[in-house]
Order: structure tokens, then C-alpha cells, then sequence
């Protein structure tokens, strides 16, 4: 009998969650897709009729791919697709079907009695599954440093994890500003190298999580290396601006970025990047004012990171708990 009265409540709050989430789904079916694309959208309610139909755009995240496209608050969005934006369920099935199907989104838009159209490209479902997954493995790397490492689990990842650790503790030793800037690089190179054929030759679930983990800490050098070359294409662009006989633009490290460039990309990823921002891009009009940001210190910020949570990994290894240290660094 007790046995049938837990099966019962577990059954009712499984219902109950269920009848919660397709609530929510109806609720916000103006919002599908947002964390994505990053606008909020409202139905325009009882208005004029000479007025545009379609979805007003009630909100766009700084930042966002909806901001990079060109969106901006108070833009009417007249059609998604092939699919006419009459409500927010027209909307939510056009979303939908992009992103099962993985392909662009093209909204034509009305902004000041004035017809455009802007594009999502396909791309962005895929780039966003990938920094869904790269944020997920932080999360996870964090999580796994908060426990001890079991002895016996030590005992039978000991290797795998000491080959890890030199694989980092080398490239720290290469991620400082250098006379040498092919030396990063090549640390670098070496480095992803070393981890993909430790992974490869890594057997068990545990052998794999602590791989996945060191992987998570290479991300950081990875992406400090994709900065330091954003920096050197953009200051190369200068250079032959300069020979043409433009003035200099700039005289200090901080240079200009756009929200379509990977900098807004960078940044949310890893959220501590934010530091190195002094300005973040808005639209002005139609025109796009550029922000600015510091790549240099963005890099700085990148390694020590990597430091930080390195020794953390260290200790974890060795089966020491990191739950303090861990949230400190975050």
C-alpha cells in the first residue's frame, strides 16, 4: 500500500510538472528561441487599422545575435520565414522549424514606417549548441573540483591524470607576453596534440571525465591565442590603412570591436572577459557606434584563469576538495 501511495504522488507531480512546462511554453511562445537569438517580442494588442501587423520587439540582449543582425527595440516584425507573423504562436512554429531544420531565419521588419529584412544565419544554432556544450563542461569541471576524488578512484586515475597536468603546467610555462610570439603558439599546438591523443588513450568514465576536465582549462589558452590573433589581423589592417595615408586611429592597446565580430561571442562564454571592456557597441540610427575593449588584458584575464583553476585541478587530483578555492576563482 505504501509502496502504491508513493507511485501515485511521484505520477502527480510528474502530471503536475508536465501541465507547468506547457504553460509556460504557451506563455512565452513570443519568446521562443531568446536565448539564441536574443529578442522579446509582444503582440501589439488592439491598435489602428492602418496599422503595420506583425510582432512588436519589446526587448534586444546587449550583445546578442539579435543585436549584431541590426534589431532594434520597437521594430515591427512583419514575417519570419515564409511564415506570417500574425501571433506569437506563428512565430513560435517558425523559430521552431529553423531550428529543427537548422537553417536561417529571415524577418522582414518594418521600423519607422520603412520595410527591411534582416538575417539570422544557419549557423547560429550550431554555434550556440557548441557554446551551450563549452559552458555545460565548465560547469561540470566546476562541480567535479567540489568533491574529493574518491581513493580508490585515484588509484586507478592517477596516470591519466598526472599526463593532464604536465600537458597544462607546460603551456603555463609558454602563456606570458614574450620577444618570442611564435612560442605561445607552438606551445599551443603542442599542447592540443597531447591532449587529443591522451583522450584517445583514455578508457573508463573516470579517465574520461578528467580528460574533459584538463580539456575545459585548455579552452582558456585556446581562446587567449584566438584574441591575441583577432588583435594582430587588426592592428596588420591598421599598418596598411596608414600606408595609404590615413591617420592613426589608435595609440593605446584598446581598439574598437562590433557586435559581429567574435568579440561578443568571447565574451559570453567566459562572462570574466567583461573586465576587459571599457565600451560595449550600440546602434546609433541605422549606423553601429563600435565598442572597445582591451585585448591584451582579456588574454591576461584568460591565463590567469587557467592558473587559478589549474592548481584547483591539482589539488583535486591529489583528492583534495576545491569547493572554496573553486568559488573564489569563478
Amino acid at each position: 500500500m505504501v509502496q502504491l501511495i508513493n507511485r501515485m504522488i511521484i505520477i502527480s507531480m510528474f502530471l503536475g510538472w508536465l501541465s507547468v512546462g506547457a504553460a509556460a511554453a504557451a506563455e512565452n511562445a513570443c519568446q521562443e528561441g531568446q536565448e539564441v537569438l536574443g529578442l522579446s517580442l509582444s503582440p501589439q494588442g488592439k491598435q489602428d487599422p492602418d496599422a503595420t501587423p506583425g510582432l512588436l520587439v519589446s526587448d534586444i540582449a546587449p550583445l546578442s545575435q539579435g543585436a549584431r543582425i541590426g534589431l532594434a527595440k520597437g521594430d515591427i516584425i512583419e514575417q519570419v520565414n515564409s511564415w506570417r507573423a500574425r501571433d506569437c504562436q506563428s512565430y513560435s512554429r517558425a523559430v521552431q522549424d529553423a531550428r529543427g531544420e537548422h537553417k536561417a531565419i529571415l524577418l522582414l521588419v518594418t521600423r519607422k514606417g520603412r520595410r527591411q529584412t534582416l538575417a539570422f544565419e544557419p549557423e547560429i544554432w550550431v554555434r550556440k549548441e557548441k557554446e551551450q556544450k563549452e559552458k555545460e563542461a565548465v560547469v561540470t569541471l566546476q562541480s567535479m573540483l567540489a568533491a574529493p576524488l574518491p581513493p580508490d578512484v585515484k588509484a586507478k586515475v592517477g596516470n591519466t591524470g598526472d599526463q593532464a597536468l604536465a600537458i597544462l603546467r607546460d603551456l603555463q610555462t609558454v602563456a606570458a607576453p614574450s620577444d618570442k610570439p611564435n612560442a605561445y603558439e607552438q606551445g599551443l599546438a603542442t599542447a592540443k596534440t597531447q591532449m587529443r591523443a591522451l583522450d584517445q588513450a583514455s578508457q573508463g568514465e573516470a579517465e574520461k571525465r578528467i580528460v574533459a576536465g584538463a580539456k575545459v582549462l585548455l579552452g582558456y589558452y585556446v581562446t587567449a591565442e584566438e584574441i591575441r590573433q583577432y588583435k594582430q589581423d587588426f592592428v596588420s589592417d591598421e599598418r596598411k590603412d596608414l600606408r595609404k595615408g590615413r591617420k592613426e586611429t589608435f595609440q593605446s592597446p584598446i581598439i574598437p570591436y562590433f557586435l559581429k565580430s567574435p568579440v561578443p561571442g568571447w565574451i559570453d562564454r567566459y562572462p570574466f572577459l567583461r573586465a576587459s571592456v571599457s565600451e560595449t557597441p550600440r546602434m546609433e540610427s541605422i549606423l553601429e557606434r563600435p565598442g572597445r575593449w582591451d585585448p591584451d588584458q582579456a588574454v591576461q584575464l584568460l591565463w590567469e584563469k587557467a592558473k587559478v583553476e589549474t592548481e584547483q585541478f591539482a589539488r583535486w587530483l591529489k583528492g583534495e576538495a576545491t569547493q572554496r578555492s573553486a568559488t573564489k576563482g569563478q
